[in-house]
């Protein structure tokens, strides 16, 4: 399977000092780059969206926001099934993503992993991480997403208005539909008050598509590394 990855995030400055570098994928872990770990991992043809120039890969200019970038990676992918995943994922191998693979249904648009924190933290212990708790249990969320070019084509609009009104309630309840809201809402205020299906419908109907949450039992799909205090804590082990 295709595999996009966003490479095009920048470091925050107080990481960009300790390092000196600009780029969240220019990182380094065990000798190598985050990119060059993730794109080990991947099973087949590898799209790059931001960072610096490439040319051993299909290389994509990055979009001044995210949403751009994320755009251009839609079209990177292809009309089929492919990949997504950011390029700050320094523990990714090849069989956290074949295990991902597997767990595939072949007709959701949108397939996020989720990882139960008690996995998270017996795995890397005392990495910041944010988190939810759900009535299935207390859960994280993944940077490598499965998806359908073709349904994600449709949603890029309302991705779009989504994305430009996150920062205003009203707006955004309007576009996703109070209900969805509000169930996100009330997942953050009443921990444990909202299931995964629910929130699934919720977010499919808002969305006009099937989208489904994965309970992966690969945490390195969620330890995404992209401020000081995540590196500073990665250069504990």
């Amino acid at each position: 399977m295709k595999a996009v990855i966003l490479a095009g995030g920048r470091l925050d400055p107080d990481l960009a000092k300790e390092t000196g570098l600009t780029w969240r994928s220019e990182l380094p872990y065990q000798n190598q780059t985050f990119l060059d770990i993730v794109i080990e991992a991947m099973p087949g043809e590898v799209a790059i969206v931001g960072g610096p120039r490439r040319d051993d890969h299909d290389w994509r200019e990055g979009g001044e926001r995210f949403i751009q970038s994320f755009a251009r990676g839609i079209e990177a992918g292809g009309k089929g099934r492919f990949l997504m995943a950011s390029a700050d994922l320094p523990f990714l191998t090849k069989e956290t993503i074949k295990t991902l693979l597997n767990q595939d249904d072949g007709v959701s648009t949108i397939q996020y992993p989720i990882v139960e924190m008690s996995r998270m933290n017996a795995a890397f212990p005392n990495m910041p991480r944010t988190k939810l708790k759900l009535k299935e249990g207390e859960f994280t969320g993944g940077n490598v997403f499965i998806v359908d070019g073709k349904g994600m084509e449709t949603l890029l609009p309302i991705m779009q208005q989504a994305y430009d009104a996150r920062k205003n309630v009203l707006k955004l309840g309007k576009i996703l539909g109070f209900p969805t809201l509000l169930a996100l809402v009330r997942a953050k205020l009443i921990p444990g008050s909202v299931a995964i299906p629910e929130l699934e419908a919720k977010v499919g109907r808002a969305l006009k598509t099937k989208v489904r949450a994965i309970i992966s039992e690969s945490p390195e799909l969620a330890a995404d590394v992209d401020t000081l205090e995540h590196f500073l804590w990665l250069k504990t082990l």
